[in-house]
């Protein structure tokens, strides 16, 4: 591997460590769950990743920088569950 394509491996490998890594050790505080089941984690895993998904959709079409962090769209899904059910099951709009 010659050094450009080791520069762009390398730069991809930070942004989805400052990126999905980010927010699921910061924001869903997935480094302190003390979930020993391995089958339980990787299940989790996917949930966490679902919804980082769905986060990222819903932040490009908020307005104002403020309103588009992770912890926002938590507390405004966490009083609706049936708003994220609906965003997984129904296609989008």
């Amino acid at each position: 591997m010659g050094a450009e394509a080791f520069l762009g491996n390398n730069r991809q490998y930070w942004g989805i460590e400052n990126g999905t890594r980010q927010r699921l050790d910061c924001s869903v505080l997935e480094d302190r769950l003390r979930i020993h089941d391995p089958n339980a984690v990787e299940i989790l895993g996917y949930f966490h990743r679902a919804s980082i998904s769905l986060f990222m959709a819903w932040a490009d079409k908020q307005p104002s920088a403020r309103d588009r962090t992770y912890p926002t769209w938590q507390a405004e899904h966490q009083a609706n569950r049936w708003l994220m059910i609906h965003q997984v099951t129904q296609p989008p709009t």
